[in-house]
């Protein structure tokens, strides 16, 4: 057989070529080295690695300017490494660390920055900025934050504004974070983490159009965004754009066989289209795979109850209910499907659930508009953490109590909250902690 002289380079032929490019580029790099050493004398070997680390911290900034974290880091480790003192790296370290949700290690390399006498301004933005991403947002500290974008026009208003939509965003302020992000997006256009964001923002808010558009650009922004393409597919399904939806989940499992929440789209997708093989066949493999995973065992429920098989449906809702006993659509899915069976005794029990559910997710609603009217009082916090660990949502109310704290750190019904908790779960030791808090406020 002859092969065509324009066929492509096999695997291992390509992957030689691009090793001794690399080598070759390796070589000049290590001779231009020699070259500059012999030309500047031995001092400056022994300068190079600091040349090297400054290269390394102004490339930090740029990926992380870029929102390229796990780029940002990789950078900035070379620096630590050869400035491991630098108040500088730590700061620059702080910075990634919240961007990218370590808010604990964010915390520790501020703490080193001080120690290190690093700038003290800086570390007071930046620990401002950490409180509010975190959902701690005092009056005063918004007031601050947002004269120093819209009066001061400080160098970093995009970071300060994205922290603002964030702590609006966790304690339900949805359209005081559009606002952030609207403001934001003015300045930086083709953020797409600000255009995701503004995306979730929308489709909260009902605006579903939006949500698309915001999504769709970002994802032509940034197309190797999973993140993207995974919401662009869901609010296209939402809208009954169905064709492109199940196009768009396709492409996200070929980048992932394995992705759950593509898997999952995909068969919601296939049923719509009426292919109803299709759509079995990917929960029933989902469901193998995720035994413990509520959204595939829900949905595998629905589409038997939709198929008129609600025998086979109830298992799986009960299995859903059993999973997750605070969510509103399992119960709500088997109430429907008991019904069917006229399994009245059962049903009644799940019903009364399903009240008790819906009571509190209509309270969650109506203390998000509360909080749109006071967003600063710490009693409405203290309600939703209430709710919240009523529906087993612990580390939402935690968050939201020590978020009071931080703010107010003798708020005594917050306090009280949090020694009750500790003491239910059998940490005494913590919940006297709080009490003495409590006793020391007084």
């Amino acid at each position: 057989m002859t092969v065509a002289a324009n066929a492509e380079e096999s695997p291992v032929t390509a992957d030689t070529t691009k090793l001794s490019r690399a080598a070759r580029v390796h070589s000049k790099k290590v001779l231009w080295l020699a070259a500059l050493i012999l030309f500047l004398g031995p001092a400056s070997f022994f300068a190079y690695p600091h040349v090297r680390a400054a290269w390394h911290f102004r490339a930090a900034e740029k990926a992380l300017a870029a929102r390229h974290l796990a780029e940002a880091r990789s950078h900035l480790d070379v620096c630590l490494h050869t400035w491991p003192r630098s108040a500088a790296n730590q700061l620059l370290a702080a910075r990634i660390a919240r961007r990218a949700g370590a808010y604990a290690e964010a915390d520790r390399r501020l703490d080193e920055c001080q120690r290190l006498h690093g700038p003290g301004d800086d570390i007071k933005l930046e620990r401002a900025l950490l409180q509010v991403q975190q959902g701690g947002l005092a009056e005063h500290t918004e007031t601050l934050l947002r004269d120093y974008v819209v009066r001061d026009h400080h160098p970093e208003s995009a970071a300060i504004l994205e922290a603002l939509a964030e702590g609006c965003r966790r304690n339900y302020r949805i359209e005081s974070a559009l606002k952030y992000l609207d403001l934001l997006l003015e300045r930086k256009p083709n953020d797409a983490h600000a255009l995701l964001a503004r995306g979730w923002v929308h489709e909260r808010m009902g605006h579903v159009e939006n949500a698309r558009d915001d999504y769709r650009l970002a994802l032509s922004l940034e197309p190797a965004s999973d993140e993207a393409l995974l919401d662009l597919a869901k609010v296209l399904l939402q809208m009954g754009e169905t064709k492109e939806a199940v196009e768009r989940f396709e492409e996200l499992r070929r980048r992932q066989p394995d992705h759950p929440l593509a898997a999952l789209g995909l068969a919601q997708g296939r049923f719509k289209l009426g292919q109803i093989d299709e759509t079995r066949q990917l929960l029933e493999k989902l469901v193998a795979k995720h035994p413990r995973e509520l959204a595939p065992i829900l949905e595998l429920g629905r589409f038997y109850t939709q198929v008129g098989k609600p025998a086979q449906a109830a298992n799986w809702l009960r299995k859903a209910c059993e999973l997750d006993p605070h969510d509103y659509q399992a119960h709500y899915a088997l109430c429907q499907c008991l019904r069917q069976l006229g399994e009245e005794a059962a049903l009644k029990v799940y019903e009364n659930r399903l009240h008790e559910i819906d009571n509190d997710l209509k309270r969650m609603n109506e203390l998000s508009d509360e909080v749109q009217k006071r967003p600063y009082d710490p009693s409405l916090q203290v309600e939703m953490a209430r709710v919240f660990l009523r529906n087993g949502q612990e580390r939402e109310a935690i968050l939201k109590l020590e978020n009071v704290l931080k703010i107010d750190a003798h708020h005594t019904p917050a306090l009280e909250l949090l020694a009750e908790y500790y003491e239910k779960k059998g940490e005494r030791r913590q919940a006297e902690g709080y009490r003495r808090q409590m006793r020391d406020g007084d």
